[in-house]
């Protein structure tokens, strides 16, 4: 049985939750007004949406080749923090991020 034919047999709770495993970093997941959803987090592009989950599926991988979503953006603070639980330096002795 194909993905989105077991979609429709209820386990879509189960597939939106693998969506948001693999992609959950790249895209904020989630369903509205009957539709599956996702949003960049970078904030490009428009909303993608989808009756099933493989769709919406199918619709991210596209959106990801046109324009990858940076997924590892840290904030200062939290770079910061890193480098000194690690122990990691900056500059051209050490280690740098």
């Amino acid at each position: 049985m194909g993905r989105a034919a077991s979609g429709r047999l209820g386990n879509d709770a189960g597939e939106l939750d693998e969506l948001r495993f693999h992609w959950g970093s790249a895209y904020d997941i989630g369903s509205e007004g009957g539709a599956y959803t996702a949003r960049r987090r970078d904030g490009k592009g428009a909303i993608l949406a989808d009756a099933l989950p493989e769709g919406l599926r199918l619709q991210i991988v596209a959106d990801y080749k046109r324009m990858a979503v940076p997924r590892s953006i840290l904030h200062v603070a939290d770079r910061q923090a890193a480098r000194a639980v690690s122990g990691i330096t900056t500059g051209t002795t050490g280690a740098s991020w």
